[in-house]
């Protein structure tokens, strides 16, 4: 070989690679053409508004669910008895007369027809002599059995010595005894509704009993 060849050879451009499927068909490309045109506007008719697709509502959850309103509950008010506890502190010499609170037919509701209740007097009385104690002693007229009559008695001592406390006597102070339907007011008959009562009796301070 001669060097004009060999030199020939040298500068001849040197072919370019071929990338793949750049031999293929012309109907081909054109078929690939159109599906991807296909593709493109099925594409832009669902966005624009196809058919809506249903959705289950679902249930609100118990947690975002708003609570119940609860409406505020009224302060109850105190026994009217009690509510009448607000007379001035007196402390006379002479000891504090025994008092009554009378009750309503079998039960512990004073019977509205009793007055003024004597606690006022009774509880500035105390205050004013705190070595005082004082006897509370529930009767109940002859109606019903003795067991019942003696339960019910001491239910409504208790129901003063209740009030009592609430108007500011110290526990201890107060002594609860019960006699039923034995001790009756003399007089009148052991039915009578002011048999159904409780006596209030102040013991242990200077010029009162001690016992």
């Amino acid at each position: 070989m001669s060097d004009t060849t060999t030199a020939s050879s040298a500068l001849r451009r040197p072919e370019s690679p071929r990338l793949p499927g750049e031999d293929a068909p012309a109907w081909l490309a054109l078929a690939f053409g159109a599906i991807g045109l296909l593709c493109a506007a099925a594409a832009g008719w669902l966005w624009a508004g196809g058919p809506a697709v249903p959705v289950e509502p679902r249930a609100p959850s118990a947690a975002l669910a708003p609570a119940a309103v609860v409406p505020p509950v009224p302060p109850s008010a105190p026994p009217p008895s009690v509510a009448r506890v607000t007379a001035p502190v007196t402390a006379p010499d002479a000891c504090l007369p025994p008092s009554a609170v009378l009750f309503d037919f079998g039960g512990t509701t004073i019977d509205a027809r009793s007055g003024p209740s004597p606690l006022a007097d009774l509880v500035a009385w105390l205050s004013a002599h705190p070595d005082a104690k004082i006897e509370l002693k529930g009767h109940a007229d002859s109606i019903g059995d003795d067991q019942s009559n003696l339960l019910l008695s001491y239910r409504r001592a208790m129901t003063v010595a209740a009030m009592l406390r609430q108007a500011g006597v110290a526990g201890p102070r107060i002594v609860v005894n019960a006699a039923g339907s034995h001790e009756p007011l003399d007089g009148i008959p052991d039915t009578d509704g002011a048999n159904r009562r409780v006596i209030l009796r102040v013991k242990g301070a200077e010029g009162c009993p001690r016992d």
